[in-house]
């Protein structure tokens, strides 16, 4: 696959950001270039600033691949989980007004809300939700195949959510702890998250393109689609993902020229253009580590200080003894990164249309620090090269293992099945083998042995859809009355309530 590039000037009234030649970049062109070949990716934006000036702006491949139609500095893409960020700046932004204390327990702004716990009740906080470190974790399976019409619908699951952990006991990352915090914004400002979004970052920092949902984004005339790569070689186009209620965990789309406004601000102290955007003092706690993700002490591993924490919207952690703070964003066919060194003034933010592709942006700011800061550098062909396969929809569903069969006839799995934090699913007999029906896919069910069967894509769906393990489970009379799905560390229980 060809690839172009268009590099572009920046002018930024106030302070002056012209890219010009850096030697310390040189060839990074090409290795982008060589990079994204390896990792067959279709298009990349990258921008990267020192002290008041971007040194480099460059977009490569296409946004849309059918048409060859180049990525350019204005090119939409959603970001995913970079979202995170600006959600956690929103509540600094309300805290400094004086509308909320991140000590506040998120009840206190929405009446409605409750926990699974007293417990939680008592002790989350605002500040455990920006840390993630409520306990709630990863819930996402309520909102991706049960998406409801309001956030505060979706909130009023919790009580019916299991935890994943207890509350403070680790770092236990949550969309879920996300969307209470997008709630709560709406609540102390009487505006939608996206509005505040809008009104409080977009605006003042004269992020022009960018928005929070598809439906803006696909109106415009520079918009990416997204791709994945088939049997490690084929590029695939996907389907978008719609972030639903969790939107102010993951839904912004932006461009490179915009994110590049939003990092200057970022490591200038939380100004542009001479206004405090993000209180100062909260924008250095957001860099501060509140969670820590791993120990920091082994025997064998030698770590250093510092090993991966987390703060509020950011994680941070050391890189060759540099303070860095990042954050990464995957969805359906992107993937972004924004990753910056404070005390260096540095910032790498990057945004490409490929799922899962980690590893090329983390091989790309590898590549970028070690140049910039003299440290000793790799070849380009010395970063490993791994990306998550398409999510294929035309294969066929094996038949049922003979030699490990189910316990009842297929029709006596059939039925309406009810879980209180997610919803109603149901399963039917068809050609010959089990469906599952939820509010917004309709699955296959492949049996792998005895009464556990495996979900499985009989129609396109967005990739961000895993497999999970579907236990139908017997009463005392031997009839089939529950099912357990592994969409937790905990599996989560659906009641039989009816059959077909």
């Amino acid at each position: 696959m060809s690839r172009f590039k268009i590099s572009f000037f920046v002018l930024y009234t106030g302070l002056l950001f012209s890219q010009k030649t850096d030697n310390r970049l040189s060839k990074l062109d090409s290795d982008i270039e060589n990079l994204m070949e390896s990792f067959h990716t279709v298009g990349l934006s990258i921008a990267i600033v020192e002290n008041d000036t971007i040194i480099y702006n460059q977009s490569f491949g296409y946004r849309d691949l059918e048409n060859k139609l180049l990525v350019d500095g204005n090119t939409m893409f959603p970001i995913g989980s970079v979202t995170k960020p600006f959600t956690a700046a929103l509540i600094g932004i309300h805290e400094g007004q004086g509308k909320l204390s991140i000590k506040d327990r998120p009840v206190k702004h929405l009446d409605y809300l409750q926990f699974n716990s007293d417990e939680m009740n008592n002790l989350v906080t605002i500040e455990d939700l920006l840390a993630h470190r409520s306990g709630i974790g990863v819930v996402d399976a309520a909102h991706v195949f049960f998406p409801k019409k309001s956030v505060e619908e979706h909130l009023r699951r919790l009580p019916h959510l299991h935890p994943n952990s207890a509350v403070r006991e680790r770092f236990d990352y949550s969309n879920m702890g996300y969307a209470i915090l997008g709630a709560i914004s709406s609540a102390v400002s009487q505006k939608t998250w996206s509005e505040n979004i809008t009104r409080v970052i977009f605006e003042p920092l004269e992020m022009s393109k960018s928005n929070t949902s598809l439906a803006q984004m696909t109106e415009s005339d520079n918009y990416a689609f997204g791709y994945s790569v088939a049997n490690k070689k084929e590029v695939v186009k996907v389907l978008y993902e719609d972030q639903h209620e969790s939107a102010a965990a993951g839904a912004i789309n932006s461009t490179i020229t915009d994110m590049s406004k939003w990092m200057l601000m970022l490591l200038h102290g939380g100004v542009y253009k001479h206004k405090q955007i993000i209180p100062k003092a909260y924008l250095e706690r957001s860099f501060s580590e509140h969670n820590i993700l791993n120990t920091s002490f082994s025997f064998d591993k030698k770590y250093t200080l510092l090993n991966d924490c987390y703060g509020y919207g950011w994680f941070n952690h050391t890189y060759n003894g540099l303070y860095r703070v990042n954050h990464g964003g995957n969805v359906s066919g992107f993937t972004a990164s924004i990753n910056m060194y404070p005390y260096k003034n540095i910032g790498i933010v990057i945004l490409t249309n490929q799922s899962s592709a980690n590893l090329l942006h983390n091989a790309i700011v590898d590549i970028i620090t070690n140049r910039l800061l003299y440290l000793e550098q790799k070849k380009w062909t010395d970063y490993e090269v791994s990306y998550g396969d398409a999510l294929t929809f035309n294969e066929p569903i094996a038949p049922i293992n003979q030699t490990k069969k189910p316990s009842h006839p297929l029709s006596g799995f059939s039925g309406k099945y009810l879980n209180k934090g997610h919803g109603i699913l149901e399963i039917i007999k068809a050609n010959d083998g089990l469906q599952v029906i939820f509010p917004v896919f309709d699955m296959g069910l492949e049996h792998l042995y005895h009464n556990v069967f495996m979900n499985k894509p009989i129609t396109e769906i967005h990739q961000n859809v895993p497999s999970f393990y579907f236990n139908f489970m017997e009463d005392n009379t031997g009839t089939i009355s529950k099912l357990s799905i592994n969409f937790q560390t905990t599996p989560v229980i659906f009641k039989k309530i009816s059959n077909n």
